[in-house]
C-alpha cells in the first residue's frame, strides 16, 4: 500500500494517477488469487462436458443419467458463481475502502481536516 501520509494532490489528474495505480494492484492480486480456482473450475466444467457427451453418443448412459450429470454441473457451476460474486464483493468493498482512505488522506494532507478518523491517523512526533 502506497505511504499517503504526505499525499497532497493538487488536480483531478494527480489523485485519479493514484486511484488507478491503486485499482490495478488491487485487482491484480485479485485475480492472481482467484484465477487458478476459475481456470480450474471450467477445465473440469468442460471435461465432465466432454465425458457425458461420450458416454451418452456410445450408448455407455442413457439420456436420464445425462440429464442428472447435466444437472449436476449446472448446480455445481451456481455455487462457484455465488463464490464468485462473493469473491468480487470483497474486491469491491477492498477498492471503496482503499480509494476512501486515499481520498481522506489527501484531505486531510491539504487542509488539516481529519474527515476519517478511523482511516486517517496522523503520527504525532
Amino acid at each position: 500500500m502506497t505511504d499517503l501520509t504526505n499525499f497532497k494532490p493538487a488536480t483531478v489528474q494527480d489523485l485519479m494517477s493514484v486511484l488507478e495505480s491503486q485499482a490495478a494492484q488491487i485487482t491484480g492480486a485479485w485475480w492472481k488469487t482467484n484465477a487458478a480456482s476459475v481456470e480450474a473450475y471450467l477445465k473440469s466444467l468442460a471435461s465432465a462436458g466432454i465425458q457425458t457427451t461420450e458416454a451418452l453418443a456410445t450408448r455407455q448412459i442413457d439420456q436420464e443419467t445425462a440429464t442428472q450429470l447435466l444437472q449436476a454441473q449446472a448446480n455445481t457451476l451456481k455455487l462457484t458463481l455465488t463464490f464468485a460474486v462473493y469473491m468480487s464483493e470483497a474486491l469491491a468493498q477492498e477498492l471503496v475502502d482503499t480509494f476512501s482512505s486515499t481520498i481522506a488522506w489527501a484531505v486531510f494532507n491539504r487542509t488539516g481536516i481529519n474527515i476519517l478518523p478511523t482511516v486517517v491517523k496522523p503520527v504525532t512526533p
